[in-house]
Formats: C-alpha cells, sequence, structure tokens
C-alpha cells in the first residue's frame, strides 16, 4: 500500500510541468484563433506623384506628362491579426508615382511604389495599381498675342471704343506636340447689351486653326480684359441770321462733318443725351456756299471721344431768282363755295411769278402747287381773287397772285 501511494506520488509530481506547459499552448491557441485570430482588411488609399507639378512637368526634366488618366487612389488588401489590424489608421496610408525617375520622352511604365504607413504586424497581399503606363514629350514655350473676340452687340446707339487685355502677350507651356497645334490665343468678351465699359479678369483660349481650345489648355492662362463704350449721337447745326438780301438758305440743308460724334459719361448723363447741338453760328451776310467751324454745345460730365469739339457745318447758300409760272385754270381749287352757283377763270390759265433759289424755282413741279381761291359770300358776277398756292420752302410769290373769276347762278 505505501508502495502504492509513493508512485502514485511520483507520478502527479513529474505530470505537473506538462499539465503547466499544456496550459500554456491552449491558452496561446485560444488567444491566437479565438481572441485575436488572423484576418484580412481592403480598403483604398491615395496615390500620391513625386516630381510632377501640377501642369504635369516634371520637376527640372524640361518634360511634360500628357497622359490625362494618372490614377489618383489605390485599392490593398491586408492580412493580419485582428489586434494589428483594428489599430491601422487606413488615412495614413498611401502610395506613390515617382516621375523623377522619367528621363526621356515617350511612353513610360513606372511602378507604383508602396503602400507606406505603419506595416508592423501586418503585410501586403494584394495592390490593385501595381504600375501606370503615361506619354511624355519634350516641354517647350512660345510667346503669343492674346486676341479679343467680343461676342454679341452693345446697347442700340453705343459702341465699343476701346478694348485691351493686360498681359498683351501669354508665355505658353507645354509639350511641343500640344505648341504645335496651337493657333492663337484668344479671350472671350460678352458685350451683349452693354451700355457701360468694364475690368474683367477672364480666361485665355489657346485654340487650334479650326477654333477648337485645346485639350489640356483649359483655364490655365488669365488675362484682365478692359472694355471701353460711348455714346454715338447726332450733331444737329444751330443756325442764326440770314444771308445777304437777294440770297437764301434753305432751313435744314446744312450738313455737318461727322455726322456723329461719340460720347463718354457716366450712365445717367447718357441716357439722357439723345443728340447734340452746336453752339450758334452767324450765317448773316452769306452770299454763297460757306464751310464754318462750330464748337460743340458740350454739358458738363460729358466728353467727346477721339476728337475735339469742333465740327464742320456747311451752309449752302443760292441766289435768289424770279421766274414766271403758268399752270392751267382747271387746277384751280374753290374754296367755300355755294351749291347754287358755277365758278369759273375766265382766261385758260393762271400766270404769276415766284421768287426762291435757283435750285429750287427751277426744280420746281407747277402741277404739284395746288392753287386755291375763297369764294366765301360772293354772289354773281366778275371777281379779281388772290388765289393761294403750296410753294416750295424758302420759295414765295414775286408779285401779285391774282385771278380773274366768273360766278354764275344755276338755272333750273
Amino acid at each position: 500500500m505505501a508502495k502504492f501511494f509513493t508512485k502514485g506520488v511520483d507520478q502527479l509530481v513529474w505530470s505537473k510541468p506538462i499539465i503547466v506547459i499544456v496550459s500554456i499552448l491552449l491558452s496561446l491557441f485560444i488567444w491566437l484563433f479565438v481572441v485575436d485570430p488572423v484576418k484580412t482588411i481592403t480598403f483604398s488609399i491615395p496615390i500620391k506623384t513625386v516630381a510632377l507639378a501640377p501642369d504635369k512637368t516634371i520637376d527640372k526634366k524640361n518634360l511634360v506628362v500628357l497622359s490625362q488618366d494618372i490614377p489618383s487612389s489605390n485599392e490593398i488588401t491586408l492580412v493580419g491579426r485582428a489586434s494589428f489590424l483594428d489599430a491601422i489608421q487606413m488615412d495614413k496610408y498611401y502610395s506613390t508615382i515617382d516621375f523623377s525617375k522619367i528621363d526621356s520622352s515617350g511612353n513610360k511604365v513606372l511602378s507604383v511604389e508602396g503602400p507606406f504607413g505603419e506595416m508592423k504586424g501586418v503585410k501586403v497581399i494584394e495592390m490593385s495599381q501595381k504600375t501606370v503606363q503615361v506619354q511624355v514629350d519634350k516641354l517647350n514655350d512660345s510667346i503669343v498675342q492674346v486676341d479679343i473676340r467680343l461676342l454679341g452687340s452693345p446697347r442700340e446707339g453705343y459702341k465699343v471704343i476701346t478694348k485691351t487685355v493686360a498681359p498683351v502677350n501669354i508665355q505658353l507651356v507645354g509639350s511641343e506636340a500640344l505648341l504645335k497645334k496651337a493657333s492663337k490665343a484668344i479671350v472671350d468678351v460678352d458685350i451683349s447689351n452693354i451700355d457701360v465699359g468694364f475690368e474683367e479678369t477672364k480666361y485665355v483660349k489657346i485654340i487650334d486653326e479650326n477654333g477648337i481650345e485645346l485639350k489640356g489648355t483649359e483655364k490655365q492662362y488669365q488675362t484682365l480684359v478692359s472694355i471701353g463704350v460711348a455714346k454715338e449721337v447726332p450733331v444737329i447745326p444751330v443756325l442764326q441770321g440770314a444771308p445777304m438780301s437777294g440770297f437764301s438758305y434753305l432751313q435744314g440743308s446744312a450738313t455737318v462733318s461727322p455726322k456723329t460724334v461719340l460720347l463718354k459719361g457716366t450712365k445717367d448723363l447718357l441716357d439722357s443725351i439723345s443728340s447734340i447741338y452746336t453752339k450758334p453760328l452767324s450765317i448773316t451776310g452769306l452770299t454763297e456756299d460757306t464751310i464754318l467751324d462750330a464748337e460743340l454745345k458740350v454739358v458738363k460730365g460729358i466728353t467727346v471721344y477721339g476728337r475735339n469739339n469742333f465740327v464742320k457745318v456747311t451752309v449752302p447758300v443760292q441766289g435768289l431768282i424770279s421766274r414766271q409760272v403758268q399752270i392751267p385754270s382747271s387746277l384751280l381749287k374753290y374754296n367755300h363755295i355755294n351749291a347754287n352757283f358755277t365758278y369759273k377763270v375766265i382766261a385758260n390759265s393762271i400766270v404769276f411769278s415766284v421768287r426762291g433759289s435757283s435750285n429750287v424755282v427751277n426744280n420746281m413741279n407747277e402741277l404739284l402747287l395746288q392753287p386755291t381761291v375763297d369764294v366765301q359770300g360772293l354772289g354773281v358776277g366778275q371777281y379779281t381773287l388772290v388765289f393761294e398756292a403750296l410753294l416750295p420752302s424758302n420759295c414765295s410769290f414775286d408779285g401779285k397772285h391774282e385771278v380773274l373769276i366768273s360766278i354764275e347762278k344755276i338755272i333750273n
């Protein structure tokens, strides 16, 4: 009995380390595979470019990347214990494309490097973007002048008087292939219905020979556009006095050079002006066509654009002549007739004289004079009456203008 007891104690003593080891291993197993198991996680990270400027030029290489589809993100899969994966900060991971490794133009393949971030306890098992293919060209520059292209029309009566850009020239920077396609640089300016000038910073378009904006140059260049506007109004001459006796001026026949002028001023002032007058010009004593210098009557706050305040006024002056006119008696019209009487001119024609400028008198159409006589209150008999006619401007009767008529009663 004693021997059996001793043997059991010895077995227990020797088995205790084994139990401890088994317990540790069991605990470790539970920790590794139950409490902190291995798992995977997939997420997207940014791809950062190295040595590539925003305009796609490669730093210090005189090269430019033509490709527009450079990837900006990468999807990665990490594997590791849950305790490590749960602790990672996804926004700290990134991958890179190093463009400094490119030394010449052509089609190039670059490795997407990384990912970079905390890698303790984790391992990358998958990365969606491992390489990228890009097209590279030599970088060049060219100086071009910026032209303004006006779209639309100003408000009626207004004109664009100035259009400028600053800077006038811009330096195009790009690939040799791109610069070969560049035909001109333009800036579009909408002037639809404008009546005041303005300044505005606008994007410059680089276009090809067909007028199409070159891809890759959009909103890369700017210039300050200045538009000046003036109102165009007619000049009205103001004349006073009269030519020398025996000469005439046909009212309204004076002409002005230039016929219109451009005015600058505030919007309120320009809106209130539809024409501009000259200061009064004397035509007293003129005997021939005369060109006079006339000063414009400019109100305060208004300036005349592009010239001084003087215009040329041509005043046509003609000598007066007298001419005998003969028209058919049948053209005479009677005013205020009595229905019981008949009215008749004794002679077959009406003869009278008119006086006026030679141009007017010589070109007068007698059939359009429309002579009339007033017979109101007159009874049977013969009467010498003054008649009237529609004479041209600056033309008058020269002497008597009378007609002998006979009035008879109508017999039923």
